[in-house]
Order: structure tokens, then sequence, then C-alpha cells
């Protein structure tokens, strides 16, 4: 009869290492979105490329949704604020078409575009990376993908339902408060 001497701390650093990468693997149901926020009382933030999928269980929701990037259609428009030089064009909107759950969604991406609701879910497009890319100024730092969007359940507030505007009794662009480009205020 053979006495086998386990090395007891290598023993345990395998079975925990085995069992963490099962629990990766497990967790991950979008291997190719990049989750960029995902907490209580936030919208979630996340970043897809064409043909990306996420895949979402918000609030009260025991069904998963999954959301599909189909297509970016930027526009924009002559820049006549300055002297020709070549290329003046002003980025305008963008028009952002999704597939949530099969069906196709259209969510506009420009100044003032609130947040739209569809399947239990409200949509908002943070960025578009060709727009970060070109900017000259006030660009996100770090967009990788195609597109950023939030999301968070149709009955879910956008932040802690503690925060108020800063501004009482505020009419929408009664003041120099006008800078919201791309900017969703809570």
């Amino acid at each position: 009869m053979s006495i086998v001497i386990y090395d007891f701390p290598l023993v345990i650093l395998l079975m925990v290492g085995l069992m963490l990468d099962c629990f990766s693997v497990s967790a991950q149901t979008d291997y190719n979105s990049r989750v960029l926020m995902n907490m209580p009382d936030y919208p979630a933030v996340f970043e897809l490329d064409i043909g990306e999928t996420y895949t979402v269980t918000r609030g009260n929701e025991s069904t998963p949704k999954t959301i599909k990037l189909i297509s970016i259609r930027p526009f924009f428009e002559s820049n006549l604020w300055f002297a020709p030089s070549g290329d003046e064009k002003n980025y305008i909107s963008a028009d952002v078409l999704l597939e949530i759950e099969g069906e196709p969604v259209n969510i506009l991406h420009r100044p003032y575009q609130m947040p739209i609701t569809v399947h239990g879910l409200r949509l908002y497009v943070e960025c578009i990376k060709e727009w970060n890319d070109e900017a000259d100024y006030g660009g996100l730092n770090d967009v990788q993908k195609a597109v950023r969007l939030s999301v968070c359940g149709e009955n879910e507030t956008w932040g802690q339902s503690s925060f108020v505007f800063p501004i009482k009794d505020y009419r929408w662009r009664s003041s120099v408060y006008n800078n919201t480009w791309s900017a969703l205020v809570p």
C-alpha cells in the first residue's frame, strides 16, 4: 500500500481556480457586448458593434430581453459659420436600428431626445462612436464600439429616486442651460 501526500494549499488553489472558471463562463450571457455599468437604481450602460447583442433583465422582469444592433445611419448638415475648407459638416442626428425580441426598433440620437419605451424597457442612445471620434471637443472617453446605449425597466427611475433637477420650477429651454447634447439630465 502506498501513501500519497498532497500539497494541501495547491489542491485548494486548483479547486478554487476550477470553480471560478466555471462560474465566469456561466455568468456571461453576452460575449460581444461591452458593459460599462450595471447597478441598481441606474440604467445599464453598454456598447455594441453591428450584429452584437446584449441581454438585459431589469427590475421585476423575469424574462430577459435581447437587444441587437442592426445599423447606424448618421445625418449631417452644412456648417455655414466658417469659411469653406473642404469638409464642413455638422453631425445633426443618427438613426440607430435595433432589434428587441425580434422586432425592429428605431431610436434617434439627437439633441433633447428622451429615452423611448419598448417591450417594457426604456432605451437611450448615449453616444455614436463615429460622432465621438470626430468631435472637436466634448467627446466621451473610451468609446470602443459603434454605439453606447442605456437601458432600464419602463417603471424604473433614470437614476436614484432622490435625484432632483437643480433648477426650481425650470421651464424647458427658458435659460442658458441648453447644452444637453447627448447628455440626458435625470
